[in-house]
């Protein structure tokens, strides 16, 4: 029964240095996407929040014009690779 409570509190004792990644990387995200809900209400408050979409939506348009037999390629190997993980795992599973 003491050996039992050796083990416990010897793993009770080990503690991690440094914060992980993961839990900086979480904070990031609920930033962000807490800054872009305060900024989509400005710019709703402001009656400028079609404007912005409709002028974003024509510059994403106008990129994806420039250029796009490399985003095309990138659309068709993601699917791809997608496609195979689907496969495999319908055969294991």
């Amino acid at each position: 029964m003491d050996a039992a409570k050796n083990t416990q509190n010897k793993r009770k004792r080990v503690r991690r240095k440094g914060t992980p990644i993961t839990k900086i990387l979480r904070a990031f995200l609920f930033i962000t996407i807490g800054l872009l809900i305060v900024f989509t209400y400005y710019l709703y408050t402001e009656d400028k929040l079609l404007i912005y979409i409709l002028q974003l939506s024509t510059t994403f348009i106008t990129f994806i014009k420039s250029i796009p037999m490399p985003i095309f390629m990138i659309i068709g190997y993601t699917i791809l690779i997608f496609y195979v993980g689907y496969l495999v795992g319908k055969r294991r599973g």
